[in-house]
């Protein structure tokens, strides 16, 4: 339990506590075992030593690695944020009239799934995901994108698509 909480230390200072309870102590003390000479009492301390730092620098590295992986893991969040904050930008600066429409579909969406009761972190999630609702838009041509007038019956078709087309990026890359 040292070992596990204070790394090679706890598993060193408690192979040397033991050692000394189960060799000298417990000779001084006359207890059952405790008739064994000081060549005993060292040797099964050196033992208890040796498993103890083990054990020890074993958990430390453990720990070492644990932490490493959650660094590396938050690295790569944060590195999927940046790709789909540039994709949302994209396709923001495709369709340059809707403003400040994908912070704004964020925010909300993130805002929505608090109300219903997500949980912080999955609501954020949420939020960012949500940013990349216009993706399929990359996909609509631009004079239909960015026609000054009224669109046809047909141009809605094309536009509608845009949610089936996201999808598609977003699962095939």
């Amino acid at each position: 339990l040292a070992a596990y909480l204070f790394g090679w230390r706890g598993g060193i200072a408690t192979a040397v506590a033991v050692g000394v309870v189960l060799g000298p102590l417990a000779s001084w003390l006359q207890l059952a075992g405790g008739l064994e000479g000081p060549e005993a009492w060292l040797l099964r301390a050196a033992a208890f030593v040796a498993v103890g730092a083990t054990v020890g620098v074993l958990f430390d590295r453990t720990r070492e690695a644990k932490e490493s992986w959650r660094r590396s893991a938050l690295k790569v969040i944060e590195r999927e944020r940046e790709g789909m904050t540039a994709l949302a930008r994209g396709v923001a600066a495709k369709d340059g009239h809707t403003g400040d429409h994908v912070t704004r579909v964020q925010r909300l969406s993130e805002h929505l799934a608090l109300a219903v009761g997500y949980p912080q972190a999955e609501a954020h999630d949420i939020g960012w995901s949500a940013m990349l609702h216009d993706l399929g838009k990359l996909h609509v041509p631009d004079q239909i994108l960015l026609k000054p007038g009224p669109l046809t019956s047909a141009e809605w078709e094309i536009i509608r698509g845009h949610s089936i087309w996201g999808a598609e990026i977003l699962a095939h890359g």
